[in-house]
């Protein structure tokens, strides 16, 4: 589905944003096959490795896990006063106490870097600890171009588990839901930086006291 490579080119928070903004619930990409998972060859869908769940949830955008969420998933409050209580994923989609997926967004032209030291092991320690939910992802969300740094990231340090998926999605794969948000959100912002940069020409062309 990924013939093209562009995710690089454009900044994680452009990525996310656009993805936020074209996605309310997780119905749109529910059910495509964009989800490459470690322990498997072929692109799967997140409604075949989440059965559970009989529709696709909401997808929640920068949201802290809670006091009393964490204790529902099997995380004991001492845990997360310590440990967890700035968690906060680029998106969760979760169906109560049955599933729950983190997706970390990431994108730029350092690969070898983004993925070194990743601080999503706290992500991938909170999903070990919830106790109570049976069916966990953690997913990266990705450029292609990525891909090659990402899986030995994955491998290293988020294993696959019996009960806690691990794996990445491309960027490229979700073209079609995210386009026209991409070409919005940047065309704002260009707009925005040439007014800035008109000002400051304007500025720097006024004569010196």
């Amino acid at each position: 589905m990924a013939d093209i490579e562009f995710g690089h080119l454009f900044p994680e928070s452009v990525l996310s944003w656009s993805l936020h903004q074209a996605c309310k619930d997780a119905s749109e990409f529910w059910n495509l096959r964009i989800v490459h998972s470690m322990a498997g060859h072929e692109p799967e869908t997140f409604s075949t490795l989440f059965p559970s769940l009989t529709k696709a949830p909401m997808l929640h955008f920068e949201k802290l896990f809670k006091k009393e969420e964490a204790e529902i998933y099997g995380i004991p409050e001492i845990n997360h006063e310590r440990t967890f209580w700035g968690l906060r994923p680029d998106f969760i989609i979760k169906d109560g106490d049955r599933s729950l997926i983190l997706l970390e967004s990431k994108s730029g032209d350092k690969p070898e870097k983004i993925y070194a030291f990743p601080k999503e092991r706290c992500h991938y320690e909170f999903l070990r600890q919830c106790n109570k939910i049976k069916n966990k992802g953690f997913y990266y969300v990705i450029p292609k171009a990525h891909a090659a740094f990402c899986k030995i990231c994955l491998a290293e340090y988020f294993p696959e588990e019996p009960n806690l998926h691990s794996g990445f999605v491309w960027w490229e794969d979700l073209l079609s839901i995210i386009g026209d948000e991409i070409t919005r959100t940047v065309s704002d912002q260009v707009l925005k930086q040439m007014e800035g940069l008109k000002k400051l020409q304007e500025w720097q062309k006024k004569p010196m006291d």
